[in-house]
């Protein structure tokens, strides 16, 4: 991962920059899903919550991991559509 301390390439492209990017945000999605996965697998089994705050846990990871799923599909839009205005 990209140390987010510096700043993307300056002499680089927007398509370029934006496919740097794109990986990142890839690599990102899945360290929130297993993050996700995990808190899930916790508040099933190990936390002891309540039913109603295991189904919340549950159904917010669920809602993370498709949202994060949702804006990575929008970002590789963003990318092809740059590299065509080239």
């Amino acid at each position: 991962m990209r140390d987010s301390s510096q700043p993307f390439n300056e002499s680089d492209s927007l398509a370029e920059n934006l496919i740097v990017f794109y990986d990142e945000f890839v690599e990102f999605q899945a360290y929130c899903a297993l993050l996700c996965d995990a808190l899930s697998c916790m508040a099933t089994t190990e936390m002891g919550l309540d039913d109603a705050t295991q189904r919340g846990v549950n159904a917010f990871s669920s809602y993370l991991k498709r949202r994060v799923e949702e804006l990575k599909i929008t970002l590789k839009q963003i990318q092809e559509k740059s590299c065509k205005e080239k």
